[in-house]
């Protein structure tokens, strides 16, 4: 109840509640991994005993800049931890899992545009992990996923920006995804 007051609400949040809510997201994809192993397919039963909807839900909301019907920017904190946290459900929920991909390319797009590199970095880690559980559902993604071995890189093959701003850890996911 709280939570959903609190990304209803229209003011900017502060540093404590971005706090918790990146620490909730956190803590609700680390649970969501206890017992959990690679090889495991998500029963009728786990899915039962999974997170409720709702908590997907906001957490599918709260990975784009925006929030739905706010004008206020979401704090990258706050996204860069719902990107992972929904990634980790989505390796046991196959509906959640082609639910949430259009969203994570959509980010890595926009991220892109923005040099967003962690939001970036973020969503190619999760469609990483998707592909081994996933290649059929990831494989089209490819190559958006292929555009970022240029975060960072001017169209004259130039670093637009400093090294070590996140731009070539991008670069480094990209490589390791697509091979």
């Amino acid at each position: 109840l709280k939570l959903s007051k609190t990304l209803s609400s229209h003011h900017e949040m502060n540093e404590t509640e971005v706090g918790r809510l990146a620490t909730m997201f956190y803590i609700c994809g680390e649970l969501s991994m206890v017992g959990f192993h690679k090889s495991m397919k998500a029963s009728k039963s786990h899915q039962e005993m999974g997170p409720p909807i709702s908590l997907i839900n906001v957490m599918k909301a709260c990975i784009p800049k925006f929030l739905p019907g706010r004008s206020t920017v979401t704090p990258d904190r706050i996204r860069a931890h719902a990107i992972i946290a929904i990634g980790k459900l989505c390796l046991q929920m196959e509906s959640t899992a082609k639910s949430t991909l259009n969203i994570l390319a959509n980010e890595i797009q926009l991220s892109h545009e923005d040099k967003n590199w962690n939001i970036q970095c973020n969503s190619l880690v999760v469609f990483g992990d998707l592909s081994m559980t996933y290649t059929g559902d990831v494989e089209r993604y490819v190559p958006m996923m292929s555009t970022c071995l240029q975060a960072g890189v001017s169209q004259y093959g130039q670093s637009d920006i400093p090294t070590d701003d996140g731009s070539e850890n991008v670069r480094e996911q990209a490589v390791l995804v697509l091979s």
